[in-house]
């Protein structure tokens, strides 16, 4: 059985580490960052993968840009896919 991780390159801070460095955020900017956070947990509960425990760290900016998104990430090995004969 042979196993492949793919993964995006998110070049960005975690969610933690972003806001202990920024001093106030207006509305707006919340408003997008917790809409992004809720669908991400939504996309993964309706996918059969959800996470007991989500921390600060387990979002990443997918990069350095003001405007980046934010992205959940390490979670883990999510699926198994099963052989479907040789290619």
């Amino acid at each position: 059985m042979n196993v492949y991780i793919v993964s995006e390159l998110c070049t960005g801070e975690d969610f933690f580490e972003k806001f202990m460095t920024v001093s106030s955020l207006d509305e707006h900017t919340v408003s997008i960052l917790i809409k992004q956070i809720v669908e991400a947990l939504n996309y993964c509960q309706e996918k059969g993968n959800f996470r007991k425990v989500l921390r600060p760290e387990s979002f990443k900016f997918e990069s350095k840009e003001d405007n980046a998104k934010l992205k959940l990430v390490d979670l883990g090995l999510s699926r198994l896919f099963e052989d479907q004969g040789k290619h």
